[in-house]
């Protein structure tokens, strides 16, 4: 799978629905050779309002949403060999204006957590959740819901990993 077709259906001023958009997914970030990042739609705040003809996949990437917001993207893990080192993926997530906290490098050095609740569906190929107490091997069909845990995809095969994800605003968790 090279890339991700969207389709965007909305209500015209006459009551009737209509498709607004049908085209490739733009893809707003890459990770290494094989990987990438794009944003399908994001709101801003609740509730969402189902209007106007804006497109939001268009402006700045942001693949996470702001405090309010929601975004849908999908991502195509590439083969950890592919994969840049630490600072390039540090840099990558500022550069896109990810808000992320790369926390327990013993585990991996992309270890991280976002200020969401992630609902991810893996589409095609195989993907390692790596938590800080365990790791889980996901497959086509396989679902997660991440609730602002630190966490990290480790994808040890030769092909990239595709997935979707819907990310929600939300608190990061408390602890002592």
């Amino acid at each position: 799978m090279s890339q991700i077709r969207r389709c965007v259906i909305g209500t015209g001023a006459d009551g009737q629905s209509y498709t607004q958009f049908d085209n490739d997914a733009p893809v707003g970030m890459k990770l290494g050779k094989t990987g990438a990042v794009g944003l399908l739609w994001a709101t801003q705040e609740m509730p969402i309002k189902n209007t106007g003809n804006d497109d939001p996949a268009l402006g700045p990437f942001q693949p996470l949403p702001g405090p309010g917001g929601t975004t849908f993207v999908f991502a195509m893990f590439p083969p950890e060999s592919e994969m840049g080192i630490l600072e390039d993926m540090k840099a990558s997530a500022r550069k896109s204006g990810v808000e992320a906290s790369f926390e327990n490098p013993q585990k991996h050095p992309g270890m991280h957590k976002t200020k969401t609740l992630d609902y991810c569906v893996i589409l095609e190929g195989e993907v390692w959740l790596l938590t800080d107490k365990d790791e889980i091997l996901l497959k086509a069909g396989d679902t997660v819901v991440c609730r602002g845990a630190n966490h990290h995809w480790n994808n040890r095969t030769t092909v990239p990993c595709v997935a979707i994800v819907v990310s929600i605003s939300a608190e990061l968790p408390e602890f002592p």
